[in-house]
């Protein structure tokens, strides 16, 4: 090798480094900041929260920042790397100088039932099990790339798209035969893309996921919290996120179940942390009509309590009596909790029914002349977190849910049609008497996502909600067991539960994970709903559900993975190390040490990120991944499209479409676009005829293209309406400016060294022209 070679893969190895570094400090001076932003609004907002509630809500009003700031400067173009830097960093340092300190004399939350040490622990050591677990996957990842199909066909394109282009009010159209997807609500992946914006690669989004498993669990503790519940109810959350249709589909991958999770918990807890306060602490007692106090309850077994006399002290409280709506802070927190479920809204658009029976319930609860006020204060911040896309929509098709024909008050909203219907939408309620189903698709789903018990980790996520429901301590309580009910029925009937054709609902075993918010939050109340108050019978519990979890999850089979190491390291730096941090400051440790120590744990996740990020790009999306998920050509064109950068490339076919994320290029530096045809409100039509093909390629000024075969047989109806397999290819194949790359199995591969000139089709070229 020459010097000059020599010299300029040195250039280019500093200049990747630097980048990386430079990305890592931007990320960290933007989370400094509207950490920072997060900490002093939250004081001004609800002073004397501490602990776990005060971090729950200062991560909900960080995460609202980012994405807001996202959201507007992408509505005109700017959501890139220096102007969301300078408005992330600015809006945190002044949100941080501006807001008001609290009153000094601004009464604390009551420090609720202390749950037992061991019990604590337990907890602890399960969700450090599931995210090695988790971090097993996330290690495979790594290797290869990602490959569940959500994450390839749209949810990783988006956030490429938003980084690429600085704007999130455009639709990013793929296979136009499955439930147009670029209608869906993107706030994972607009949040995905500030990782991309600043380390110009996608390694963050492989960890995106453990991150929201891990805010889940501190929302389910938040929830249990003012009973001392919390282990029980985090060992219960662990059981439903563990299970394997979760655990297979969402850690290492860009999918968006659990973020919407995570931020529904985190509304209810929040709500339940505020309620029943004078002020925004926790009830007090009240006196009844005989003067007699009501509204306490014993502390738990479980607990350490304070012992004045030789006798438990029992200074716990129900957290649901009382009747919160007209203390003083009261709104702050649900303005909160509004925030927390728009993010989830922005998330899935299948938690409209959760989010709208909270909203309805606590509009219920409100006194006669608060009800206005209620819904304001919790469904102005819903909106500003939760209703950017739905509004995108409604400006471009017509409608906040395209995918659906709503009719509102007599008014009905057009949706785009799609051209035949590619994946029958059946629901479970459709085969309510089929036993045959039942004991086929049904049953072996259940115990492919649950195991074996299944029967008995969904019947006390039920058993919660009913409990919860119908003895519930509290109106909050009966909300969430209500949100539990009405959701898993919403469940039952939804289209594409049992999705496939007639008798064979193969899409079943898949979208169980629509079931698993109602599920677990019925597994962070039922700790709460069953009230048990001898401590043998909360012992039996907390054992029954870590058992559950190990006998139907099997978390310690990720010590037996190749990946067990990477997955212990990942665990150690988003768990233990956090929280020996946080409880030695909690312990009086001073703040500039503990901070140099989490500098330096930083410094340290850093370069080993490095190395990992390195590794990562030259694996993934190698040709070294199963045939089980794609075949030897389709292997080759991801292979091929590791090499290309900064090219635009046109695809067509299911095959390739459930793959585009890999044609952007390690990366992402190519523009990829599935060739068809644009309609009205948003619609997005596949190419019928070579005309028209040669027309949208030209227009597109692809410089390659990447054809493959459509999973719709012909018995499908409408299938009639579309081109034979391999037609696409057949219209390139002849044309000189054409070139082959990989043209075998149903996948073809061309260059195009200019405009296509229409000889293919029988047309002369002086007929060639725009795309209709």
């Amino acid at each position: 090798m020459s010097r000059r070679p020599r010299l300029t893969h040195a250039c280019v190895i500093v200049a990747a480094v630097f980048r990386y570094l430079l990305g890592a400090g931007e990320l960290a001076a933007v989370a400094l900041s509207l950490g920072w932003g997060a900490l002093a609004v939250r004081r001004t907002l609800l002073p004397g929260w501490s602990g776990a509630p005060a971090r729950l809500a200062e991560t909900i009003l960080a995460f609202s920042a980012l994405l807001i700031i996202a959201e507007l400067l992408g509505s005109v173009g700017l959501s890139k790397e220096i102007p969301l830097l300078i408005a992330c960093v600015a809006i945190g340092i002044v949100a941080a100088l501006k807001a008001p300190w609290p009153a000094p004399d601004a009464p604390p939350l009551p420090p609720p039932p202390r749950a037992h040490p061991l019990a604590t622990a337990i907890a602890l050591a399960a969700a450090f099990l599931v995210v090695v677990h988790w971090g097993t996957f996330a290690g495979f990842s790594l290797d290869h790339g990602m490959f569940q199909s959500d994450s390839t066909w749209h949810n990783g394109p988006f956030a490429a798209r938003f980084w690429q282009t600085g704007w999130t009010t455009g639709l990013h159209q793929t296979d136009p035969l499955t439930f147009m997807p670029w209608f869906y609500p993107q706030n994972s992946e607009l949040l995905n893309a500030v990782g991309l914006l600043f380390l110009h690669s996608d390694f963050l989004t492989l960890f995106a996921n453990q991150a929201w498993l891990l805010l889940a669990l501190l929302a389910a503790w938040c929830i249990a919290r003012p009973w001392g519940a919390g282990p029980a109810a985090v060992l219960g959350v662990l059981v439903i996120l563990d299970a394997s249709n979760m655990l297979t589909s969402q850690p290492g991958e860009a999918k968006t179940d659990l973020i919407g999770i995570a931020f529904l918990l985190a509304a209810i807890g929040i709500l339940i942390t505020a309620a029943p306060a004078g002020g925004m602490g926790w009830p007090r007692s009240r006196i009844g009509a005989k003067g007699v106090e009501v509204g306490r309850i014993p502390s738990p077994p479980l607990q350490g309590e304070p012992i004045e006399g030789g006798r438990p002290t029992h200074r716990s409280v129900d957290p649901g009596v009382g009747s919160p709506h007209d203390r003083p802070r009261w709104p702050q927190a649900w303005a909160l909790a509004g925030l927390a479920a728009g993010l989830a809204l922005g998330s899935k658009y299948t938690l409209i029914p959760l989010v709208g029976v909270l909203l309805l319930a606590l509009i219920a609860i409100a006194s006669k002349g608060a009800r206005l006020r209620t819904a304001l204060w919790f469904t102005l911040p819903l909106l500003a977190t939760g209703a950017y896309w739905y509004a995108r929509n409604l400006a471009v098709a017509g409608s906040p849910l395209p995918q659906r024909h709503l009719d509102l008050a007599g008014l009905h909203l057009g949706a785009p049609q799609l051209p035949i219907d590619a994946y029958p939408q059946f629901s479970i309620a459709h085969y309510a008497t089929d036993t045959a189903v039942w004991s086929t698709y049904f049953r072996h789903g259940l115990e492919q996502t649950f195991g074996p018990l299944w029967w008995l980790a969904i019947g006390l996520a039920v058993l919660g909600g009913i409990l919860a429901l119908i003895r519930g301590s509290g109106p909050l309580i009966r909300i969430g067991g209500a949100i539990v009910l009405i959701a898993g029925l919403v469940y039952v009937v939804t289209p594409t539960t049992a999705g496939g054709l007639e008798g064979m609902p193969k899409a079943f075993v898949y979208n169980v994970r629509y079931a698993v918010p109602a599920l677990a939050l019925g597994m962070a109340l039922l700790p709460v709903a069953l009230r048990f108050q001898r401590s043998a019978a909360r012992w039996g519990l907390l054992a029954l559900l870590f058992g559950l979890l190990l006998v139907t999850d099997a978390p310690l089979r990720a010590f037996e993975s190749r990946y067990a190491a990477e997955a212990v390291t990942i665990a150690l730096l988003l768990t233990i190390v956090p929280l020996a941090l946080a409880l030695a400051r909690r312990r009086g440790a001073p703040l500039v040490p503990v901070a140099a120590v989490a500098i330096a744990l930083y410094a340290l996740a850093v370069g080993l990120g490095r190395g990992e990020q390195t590794d990562y790009l030259k694996g993934r999306y190698a040709n070294s991944y199963p045939r089980s998920v794609h075949n030897e050509a389709l292997a080759a064109a991801m292979k091929w499209a590791k090499q290309i950068r900064d090219s635009r490339i046109g695809i067509v076919g299911g095959t390739a479409s459930n793959r585009e994320y890999a044609f952007f290029g390690d990366r992402l530096t190519n523009r990829v676009q599935y060739v068809g045809v644009p309609g009205p409100r948003g619609a997005f039509y596949p190419v019928r005829d070579c005309v028209t093909w040669q027309r949208r390629v030209n227009a597109g000024r692809y410089r390659y293209l990447v054809l493959s075969q459509r999973y719709i047989p012909g018995s499908y109806p409408g299938a009639q309406y579309l081109p034979p397999t391999g037609a696409e290819a057949s219209w390139t194949r002849g044309d000189g400016n054409a070139r082959a790359v990989i043209d075998r199995h149903h996948i073809a591969v061309f260059e195009l060294r200019g405009p296509l000139s229409g000889r293919s089709c029988g047309q002369p070229p002086a007929q060639r022209g725009r795309a209709s």
